[in-house]
C-alpha cells in the first residue's frame, strides 16, 4: 500500500510523464484489400513497450457472416527494412483462429461472438491485452513497425488494414 501512495505521489509530481501515464497511438488506418465485408474503422493502441503488456482496442464493421474457417492474419515487419517479425508467443506475424481458438489470443479475439462459427454481421468493438515478450527487443530494431492485418475466410480475403505504430524497448 506504501508504495501505491508513493507512486501516485511521485506521478502526480512528475505531471504527465511516463511511467505514469500509459502511452496512447491512434494509427491511420489505410485499406490493403478491395474485399471489404470486414472492416475496421478505429484502432488504439496502449503501452507498447518490451516487457509490458500491450492493449490493441478496435472497433469496425462486419457485412456478413464468416463461417468457413476464418482466421486474421498479422504481418508484422520494421517499417524502415521490411524485415518480417516472426510469431513469438503468440505475438508478432501470427495467424489466429476467429472460431474454436485455443491460445489466449485467439480467445480474446472470439469473445465478442463466443469464439464459435458462424460470426454474425454486426458492429464489433472489442480489445486484445497482452504482455510483448522481452524476446522481442532482439527483433524490432528501433521499434518503428508496419502491421498489416487481414481477415481471411475460407482462404479468401475479406477485408484488410494496415497502419504504423512504435514499440517502445525501454
Amino acid at each position: 500500500m506504501a508504495y501505491a501512495m508513493l507512486f501516485l505521489v511521485v506521478c502526480g509530481g512528475l505531471s504527465f510523464t511516463p511511467p505514469c501515464i500509459a502511452s496512447v497511438q491512434t494509427p491511420t488506418l489505410s485499406s490493403c484489400s478491395s474485399a471489404q465485408v470486414f472492416s475496421v474503422s478505429a484502432v488504439s493502441i496502449t503501452n507498447a513497450k518490451v516487457g509490458q503488456t500491450m492493449i490493441f482496442a478496435y472497433s469496425g464493421q462486419l457485412m456478413t457472416s464468416l463461417a468457413n474457417s476464418p482466421e486474421l492474419q498479422f504481418t508484422m515487419t520494421k517499417k524502415a527494412s521490411g524485415d518480417v517479425i516472426p510469431c513469438i508467443s503468440d505475438v508478432g506475424s501470427c495467424v489466429y483462429k476467429l472460431c474454436g481458438g485455443t491460445t489466449s489470443i485467439e480467445r480474446q479475439i472470439g469473445q465478442p461472438w463466443n469464439n464459435e462459427c458462424p460470426i454474425p454481421a454486426s458492429s464489433y468493438s472489442s480489445s486484445l491485452s497482452f504482455k510483448i515478450p522481452s524476446l522481442a527487443a532482439f527483433f524490432i530494431g528501433d521499434g518503428n513497425m508496419h502491421l498489416k492485418v487481414a481477415a481471411i475466410d475460407g482462404g479468401t480475403v475479406v477485408g484488410c488494414k494496415e497502419f504504423d505504430f512504435k514499440v517502445w524497448l525501454s
